[in-house]
């Protein structure tokens, strides 16, 4: 009997959207006014005699700073220069050079403190009380200058009560200049703390978008009628390339070595080219929200600014980079109208309708971070723009999910078609709350352990890429493969299970180009693992062995977990038995196998045992 679809009620998705929008303005309003209760330099001074970085954490150094033009100076050479008074963050248009002053009144002497630089453009210096802490592009007392503006953290102690901080800043190829970003001043364990959550909240987004990417552009490879997994993946590449060249700049602090001028032009050449494989993304949808000949026109100017970022200096295109910002916001308001009347209108549209809701306010988060970013590059005042990035990217993935699992039907109604059918269903299964498990663990490693977070990412990856890597009408792989593949997978739920968990392999060299079926050992490995070793108290052990015996090869995975009864044993093999499809499959597929065997034992308390006997030389 066939079951109808249950899904998700379409006034609830609508509100719940609604809610998301209206938490996003909220927190965009509150955070403006948590920004304006704080205290603020007034005539060059800022007093902090009162504040608790304990409890309020770090500040920003916003408010009146003194400021002189066109000299770059230090703390005993503007004693007697009368200054002008300068809001920060803020602009000044054109190329130039000065120097910033803020008095800064401390709440205690004898402490280290630290200053995180945001953005400073386009070089700099940092002194405080006339020592050198910090810089970026601009060597100190020197006339030496190179276009830099990485964000940085630096740390310094004193022993007084008021400290003075000077900023050098220089400009030769940017359309403006200035101190564009509030610092954030702060005691060293605050600094260390604010630090360690903007650079592992960005690593993070970065590795889950490049995650994506992959997984759809392999998802593409292998149904590659379906452009829908291109675009979208193309567009997740492309998107994690940008966000690692912009704000933290996760990019250039973890290879300081990339020069500045190219991170910069990589961020806006990435930065713009996000803008055609997301439009082509849209058009895979059934209602064409922009027709094949408008799409060629209105890509045009896109096109031209990539060319002048390839082939210009970032000094002379950057100068029709705000023009192009509102040229975008204009093209998405556009696009957005005409959604609005598609979905009003309800004509023609075949697109399931809570994936039209869901693309629709989507597209409203885009338009609203790409207005915000524009008005900023005109005027810098902090709308917390980047919020709305975090609605749009949750929204893009529910999409995803909703396609994904449309795509994941299909297969499974396919099964019934063949063997074939059924091992190309079993490659392309991987389990939802496994990925979700991994990505969990990787976020969380982001911000206390940066390269075992990047590790895991890896071991992933490849987890990922070998399940899709054999070809969909190919039943068998390389031993070695299938290996491969194992190792990655344990790799990752060890770190899971906090190394609660040993694997030890035995494994014959001479077997490592012996073709298995694929997909054929990892069942049981994930079965020990997950069904006997993870309800295992103390730590468990799994021992996966192969080696060749005469004309067959002999694969015993052994764990020493909870084991299993003599009925559970005998209903994990049965046909008419749900749970274990992995084990279910490989089972009737070696049952068509000749010559080939598989034996189950297990003893509750004790442990399971696999033994997989294969012929060597059939033609498996």
């Amino acid at each position: 009997m066939h079951k109808k679809n249950i899904r998700f009620p379409r006034i609830t998705l609508f509100f719940l959207l609604i809610s998301l929008v209206l938490l996003c303005v909220f927190i965009q309003i509150e955070k403006r006014q948590s920004l304006n209760a704080l205290p603020k330099a007034q005539a060059g001074i800022m007093d902090l005699t009162t504040w608790d970085f304990d409890k309020g954490g770090p500040l920003p150094l916003n408010g009146e700073w003194n400021y002189y033009e066109g000299e770059l100076l230090l703390l005993d050479e503007i004693q007697t220069l009368e200054a002008e008074l300068m809001i920060v963050p803020s602009t000044l248009n054109g190329k130039g050079k000065g120097t910033y002053h803020l008095q800064i009144q401390l709440p205690e002497a004898q402490s280290i403190y630290g200053l995180k630089i945001n953005n400073i453009r386009m070089s700099h210096a940092l002194f405080m009380d006339n020592e050198f802490i910090g810089g970026s592009g601009q060597e100190p007392f020197s006339n030496r200058y190179v276009a830099n503006n990485t964000p940085y953290i630096s740390f310094f102690h004193t022993d007084h009560a008021t400290i003075n901080l000077i900023v050098q800043v220089e400009n030769r190829d940017f359309v403006d200049r200035g101190i564009i970003k509030p610092i954030y001043f702060g005691t060293q364990q605050t600094m260390m703390s604010y630090q360690s959550i903007q650079f592992g909240s960005s690593l993070g987004l970065i590795m889950i978008l490049s995650l994506f990417s992959l997984y759809h552009l392999i998802v593409f490879a292998f149904r590659k009628k379906n452009r829908f997994f291109l675009y979208s993946g193309a567009y997740f590449f492309i998107l994690a390339i940008t966000l690692a060249v912009n704000g933290e700049r996760v990019m250039l602090q973890i290879f300081p070595e990339i020069p500045f001028v190219m991170g910069f032009k990589i961020r806006d050449f990435f930065g713009f080219l996000t803008v055609i494989p997301f439009l082509l993304f849209i058009n895979t949808l059934d209602y064409n929200p922009v027709s094949r000949k408008a799409f060629r026109i209105i890509n045009l100017p896109i096109v031209l600014f990539l060319l002048l970022n390839i082939t210009l200096p970032f000094s002379i295109y950057t100068k029709f980079q705000a023009l192009m910002w509102v040229y975008v916001w204009v093209l998405l308001c556009y696009i957005l109208i005409r959604m609005t009347v598609f979905i009003l209108k309800k004509q023609g549209i075949q697109t399931e309708k809570d994936e039209s809701i869901l693309i629709y306010f989507a597209f409203i988060c885009l338009t609203l971070y790409v207005a915000m970013n524009t008005f900023t590059l005109i005027k810098p005042v902090q709308l917390f723009h980047e919020i709305w990035m975090m609605p749009f990217i949750l929204i893009i993935f529910i999409f995803m999910a909703r396609r994904t699992t449309n795509v994941m039907e299909l297969l499974e109604q396919s099964r019934s078609e063949g063997m074939l059918t059924k091992i190309s269903y079993l490659n392309l299964q991987i389990k939802p709350h496994f990925i979700n498990n991994a990505i969990s663990n990787i976020i969380s490693l982001c911000y206390t352990d940066n390269r075992k977070a990047a590790y895991l990412l890896g071991k992933l990856s490849t987890y990922l890429r070998l399940i899709f890597e054999n070809n969909q009408q190919e039943a068998t792989i390389t031993f070695q493969k299938e290996l491969e593949l194992i190792k990655a997978y344990v790799e990752i739920e060890k770190t899971r299970f906090n190394d609660r968990i040993h694997v030890h392999f035995a494994i014959d060299e001479n077997i490592q180009h012996v073709n298995i079926p694929s997909l054929s050992i990892q069942p049981f490995v994930e079965n020990a693992i997950r069904h006997g070793l993870f309800n295992k108290l103390s730590q468990g052990n799994l021992f996966l062995s192969a080696k060749a015996i005469h004309d067959h090869l002999e694969v015993i995975i052994e764990d020493d977990g909870i084991g299993m009864s003599a009925q559970l044993l005998s209903e994990l093999l049965s046909d008419q038995q749900r749970k274990g499809i992995g084990i279910q499959n490989v089972h009737n597929r070696l049952k068509m196998i000749p010559e080939a065997s598989l034996e189950f034992s297990s003893i509750e308390g004790k442990g399971t045992t696999v033994i997989i006997q294969l012929p060597i030389q059939s033609n498996l």
